[in-house]
């Protein structure tokens, strides 16, 4: 299944929603569609979290698939429903698209018509990682964003599948890769962008 134009935006929208929500997920139905959006680094833990770079056993990331099992439990326990049936888009920017990432690779086998799209996502694993997931991934890069080249690849991290760019790279503007990683930025380019 294909994503359409107006899913994409709206997960680009609830990606931007959640900072501003106390939680660090948020969900919201669109008719037949449930979409789960994580928060990003934007506290001190955050930061914690995304500095445990080792690959697990499960060729995870070790600070970013504990994080998405303690947001699994706090779904759980909040009882969040979600119908099977119907489709479920899980999103996120940043540390949110790695825990993301994760989290579509838990839930893969639950929820069939599960996707995912992801903004500025750092890598969420290992080779075994990425071949375990079998979600269709929609993964958005902003020009020079620094981010998605996090944790290096030469330390064994993948992408779980190829980006799409959004705005031009500017290989002589290194410099904007921080500024490049801001949501609202994504935000606006995913809507002014020809669908996937």
């Amino acid at each position: 299944m294909t994503l359409t134009r107006d899913q994409i935006s709206t997960a680009a929208d609830m990606a931007l929603l959640v900072y501003q929500d106390p939680s660090d997920w948020i969900t919201y139905r669109d008719g037949f569609t449930t979409y789960i959006a994580v928060e990003g680094s934007d506290e001190l833990a955050d930061w914690r979290r995304n500095a445990e770079f080792l690959i697990t056993s499960s060729s995870e990331h070790l600070g970013f698939g504990a994080y998405a099992r303690e947001l699994m439990a706090q779904m759980w326990i909040a009882r969040v429903e979600i119908d099977p049936n119907q489709d479920t888009i899980i999103c996120g920017h940043s540390l949110g698209g790695a825990v993301a990432t994760i989290m579509a690779a838990q839930l893969q086998d639950q929820l069939p018509l599960l996707q995912l799209v992801t903004f500025g996502s750092p890598r969420p694993g290992g080779r075994r990682f990425k071949q375990r997931l079998r979600v269709p991934h929609y993964r958005f890069v902003h020009a020079n964003d620094v981010v998605p080249t996090m944790p290096m690849a030469a330390c064994g991290f993948r992408h779980t599948c190829p980006a799409t760019q959004l705005g031009a790279r500017r290989w002589l503007r290194q410099l904007d890769g921080v500024h490049d990683h801001d949501m609202h930025i994504y935000r606006k380019l995913v809507n002014e962008t020809p669908p996937v």
